[in-house]
């Protein structure tokens, strides 16, 4: 797409010190494009192939250079897609290494992530699915663990 053609020929100038989405490294470029593409309609396997790309990338890169925010919101964003295609049973397996995160990693970002999981496993086209609920209920403890956690 046009802007992998444009990451691939962009060279670094003064106004890379201000920031922006190609001063992010690849993988959270990926990631950002995965999340943008899960809202647009029919776009739905550009982000699943983003989120993949995305999580490949991190996969790769030494452990200083990886960031379990970003990790994380590339798996919900993947786990959405796939509860939206009606793959509840794959969309648990993307959001094992989520749901396993402890209370400190539990931040704003990977439980709005998360949330719109949730929200998405509420929708009467898989809603019954047994993958489904388990899912659900899965990620509804997950969600009231950090509120719980803070009231002791």
């Amino acid at each position: 797409m046009r802007a992998d053609d444009l990451r691939e020929r962009h060279t670094r100038d003064e106004l890379d010190a201000i920031g922006g989405l190609f001063g992010f490294p690849p993988p959270r470029q990926h990631y950002q494009a995965a999340d943008v593409y899960a809202c647009l309609p029919g776009m739905q396997e550009r982000s699943v192939h983003e989120a993949t790309r995305a999580l490949a990338l991190y996969a790769a890169s030494p452990p200083d250079q990886r960031s379990f925010g970003d990790e994380a919101g590339a798996r919900t964003v993947l786990a959405l897609t796939q509860v939206r295609a009606g793959q509840p049973a794959a969309a648990h397996d993307t959001l094992r290494p989520v749901l396993a995160l402890d209370l400190p990693r539990r931040v704003t970002e990977v439980m709005g992530g998360v949330n719109r999981v949730a929200d998405a496993l509420r929708d009467p086209r898989v809603a019954q699915d047994p993958a489904a609920r388990d899912l659900r209920e899965e990620v509804e403890w997950f969600a009231q663990r950090p509120a719980s956690a803070l009231a002791s």
